[in-house]
């Protein structure tokens, strides 16, 4: 059975890494991208009990996205880690709806991981902070919102 479990994790998340890198361009709305594998990593959070799944899958999915996206090693892997083992912790505390908690934890996280994105990547060259907040990290928290309901 677990032979069986690690195989759809590993398909699930090879099927939307590849889907992120081919037609993300394609899901774009006013500019906006929709982060899948972030997605799918809170969204896996959310349902799945044993952590080292959780773990697991937002360190590589973070690393490869790391890899193939070339805009410095770890900001992805580090985010979605942070994210997925704080979204594993608090599931259970908030909300007895687990969708209702992830339409809030899936916006926060999205703040929270543009946030991390622009403190590494982006604040030295010049772009400001509340900017960044209005034009980039709320609408693509709403858009990773509708995404990850469709993941859960």
């Amino acid at each position: 059975m677990r032979i069986v479990k690690n195989t759809k994790y590993v398909l699930v998340c090879f099927f939307v890494l590849i889907s992120e890198m081919i037609f993300g361009r394609y899901l774009e709305i006013g500019g906006i991208v929709p982060m899948l594998s972030f997605c799918l990593c809170l969204a896996t959070a959310m349902v799945e009990d044993e952590p080292k799944y959780i773990i697991f899958q937002a360190i590589a999915l973070g690393a490869l996205l790391d890899a193939f996206s070339g805009r410095g090693f770890g900001t992805y892997t580090i985010t979605f880690f942070l994210a997925s083992s704080a979204s594993y912790m608090i599931r259970d505390s908030f909300f007895s709806s687990k969708a209702l908690l992830l339409i809030c934890d899936v916006f926060v996280m999205t703040l929270f991981s543009s946030f991390v994105f622009w403190l590494f990547n982006v604040w030295n060259v010049g772009s400001g902070f509340f900017w960044m907040l209005r034009s980039i990290a709320l609408p693509q928290a709403g858009y990773n919102i509708i995404v990850s309901l469709i993941f859960y």
